[in-house]
């Protein structure tokens, strides 16, 4: 058994199973902490709930629980109730989690600059795992930067935080609309800002493509996607040249990536393009057709240029 040196240095237990390593930031709900395995020695991640949150915890412990062998989200682990221990003690629900080594915002914060080949590898790992929550009829409401995590030291990328997500079909497997306007800002489709019931495979597809603007410029454009936003207005009228030379000055980007772009995030959710209209766009034909030695040699470019950001 490997016993990580971090243990002399917890900040708190959990459940007399979990040494607390580190805190990280989280949000209203629960807090998440870097935890050692007592028994094993093993590094995992422990999101404990606050007091009060108890259907919080329920509705992501069932949404973890039915998700668990889709390869690529983050992987559940175990989940309990039992006594935390940092400065107070007192009793809290959790879900321990496969430790993650940071999110994608984390790394593309450090970077300076960004290949269009490693942002096209991981967009298409990005949708590739919206994709396969979709076909069990989940839509995740809250795909950014943020909720995806690098795993392992092949840098695997998984989708996490479930906690806004939820069933967009019936018990006899029919589409049904969502109605809870959930989101976070800059990323919530203009929809769910109107409070009108929606699709939810269209949402996700909208949050998926400011998310791939803000993985490629490091910077958010539109603040939000109304007509009162000067940036989206122009998106909503198409008035694409004026949105591009705003936010690009310089930077070129390449024709296919900018129609990728828009029809991601269409104003109107009937003319969004869906999951397998994006797998197939132009931008993506390079990944789309590449053969096991190309896809070897763009993820070793990834993952020096990810290492390259750790040093930073």
């Amino acid at each position: 058994m490997k016993i990580s040196s971090e243990c002399n240095n917890y900040i708190g237990t959990l459940d007399d199973k979990y040494h607390l390593i580190e805190e990280k930031d989280y949000g209203a709900t629960c807090k998440l902490f870097k935890v050692i395995d007592i028994n094993t020695g093993e590094t995992k991640a422990a999101k404990i709930f606050n007091e009060g949150n108890d259907d919080e915890f329920e509705l992501e412990l069932d949404i973890l629980e039915s998700i668990s062998e889709l390869p690529n989200v983050i992987r559940y682990l175990s989940s309990g109730e039992g006594y935390l221990i940092t400065k107070e003690k007192s009793k809290r629900k959790y879900i321990i989690l496969e430790y993650a080594k940071g999110s994608l915002l984390k790394y593309r914060s450090s970077m300076t600059n960004i290949s269009e080949d490693t942002c096209k590898f991981i967009f298409h790992e990005i949708i590739l795992a919206i994709k396969s929550l979709h076909e069990i009829g989940l839509s995740h409401r809250d795909i950014k930067l943020d909720n995806m995590l690098f795993v392992g030291d092949e840098y695997f990328l998984k989708l996490c935080d479930f906690g806004f997500s939820d069933i967009f079909l019936d018990e006899n497997d029919n589409k049904i609309e969502l109605k809870d306007f959930v989101g976070s800002e800059c990323h919530k489709a203009p929809e769910i800002l109107s409070k009108k019931p929606y699709d939810g495979e269209k949402i996700d597809i909208f949050s998926a493509g400011v998310t791939l603007l803000s993985l490629v410029l490091g910077k958010f454009t539109f603040k939000n996607a109304s007509e009162d936003d000067p940036l989206y207005s122009l998106i909503i009228s198409k008035n694409y040249e004026k949105f591009w030379n705003k936010i690009l000055g310089d930077k070129k980007l390449s024709g296919d990536f900018k129609d990728l772009y828009m029809k991601m995030v269409e104003y109107n959710p009937e003319e969004r393009i869906d999951i397998d209209g994006i797998l197939n766009s132009k931008w993506l034909s390079d990944i789309r057709n590449a053969n096991e030695e190309k896809l070897k040699e763009l993820k070793s470019k990834m993952i020096n240029e990810l290492k390259a950001a750790e040093k930073v």
